[in-house]
This record gives C-alpha cells, structure tokens and sequence, in this order.
C-alpha cells in the first residue's frame, strides 16, 4: 500500500519541477524580450536617462544640504583635551563632576578594594572609620568640587582622602594646608 503512494508523490514532484523549470525559463524569456524591448525603444531609454540626472541632483542636493548641516553642528570652541579631566595620571574634579553618581560609586568602591589590599593598615583605619559607603564618599567628593572650583584639577584620590578626614574629625586648617600642598604640586607638575 505504501509504496503505490510513493510512487504517486515521486510523479507529482517530478511533475511539479518540470513546471517550475517550464516557468522559469518562461519568465526568463519574457525578461530577455523585455530588456530587448526597452534597449530598442528611444524614448524610453531617454526617459531613462532623464530619471537618472534627476536622481544624481537629488543626492548632489542631499549631499551638499548634509555637509552643511555637519558644518553647522560643529562646536564653536574645540572640544577640551584628556589633560583637563586627568592630573598626575589621575582622573580630577572635572572629569568627577561629568560622571555620573553610580560610576563614581563604582569607582569609589574600586579605590576601597585597592586600599584594603595594598594601604598599611593605618590608612586602612582611617577609611574604617570613616564609616561612609562609596555613594556617600562619591557625592561628598562631588560636593566638595563644587564647594572648590579651584581644586577642580586635585586628583580624585585625594579629594576623597581629604573628604574621609573630614568625616572622622580631621580639623579644617589641616584639611587646608593638605588641600593647597596638593595643589601646590600639581601646579609644579604643569
């Protein structure tokens, strides 16, 4: 019983590709004809060739429309170099005050895991004291940059240094002289 069926599927397939050849080279005779025609008609190939000039306008105008808006969108003043949100290798409070909240965060909590692995265990005192989670050490180092502008160049390291001895109880003239003796380093390094 199977193999009649069989046989009958096997002959319409058969049939079934023999009309698909059939069709195809049907249409492939009709668009040799019809690329024939349109080669031998002039005032279709002129109408052609009036579409085409017509479309490279359009993208010349598109393009020159393109560059000038490209030249508009550009920025007045040059764009600020690495050398102003970097100081002493160092990101500093410019390139802080651009990040946002949770890289700071993420970037204050790299800093404590490199503290406990590698700072003597005096500084690693001092920051246990402090008590403070790296969003709170973030945004008191982002405070204290905007309370600062003029330590925007201080590197990050040592704004939250100074922001953990503020937080244990250090006295503000020592958090000062700190604060201009970096400063004053900095300035040298220039």
């Amino acid at each position: 019983m199977k193999t009649p069926i069989r046989l009958l599927l096997a002959a319409s397939l058969i049939v079934c590709l023999r009309l698909d050849a059939q069709s195809a080279n049907d249409w492939q005779k009709w668009k040799e004809e019809r690329e024939q025609n349109r080669k031998s008609d002039p005032i279709e190939e002129a109408l052609r060739d009036i579409a085409q000039r017509a479309h490279e306008r359009e993208m010349q105008q598109r393009q020159l429309q393109h560059e000038a808006e490209m030249r508009a969108a550009r920025p007045a003043a040059p764009l600020p170099s690495m050398d102003e949100f970097v100081t002493l290798g160092h990101p500093n409070g410019r390139a802080w005050l651009l990040m946002s909240e949770e890289f700071n965060s993420a970037y204050v909590r790299g800093h404590l895991d490199a503290l406990a692995i590698h700072a003597t265990p005096e500084v690693q005192d001092l920051w246990a004291r402090c008590q403070c989670g790296p969003l709170a050490i973030a945004t008191g180092v982002a405070a204290y940059y905007r309370a600062n502008p003029a330590y925007a160049r201080m590197p990050v390291a040592f704004a939250m240094k100074l922001f953990v001895w503020k937080s244990v109880g250090t006295g503000q003239n020592i958090i000062d002289a700190e604060a201009a003796r970096m400063m004053s380093s900095v300035a040298n390094a220039r």
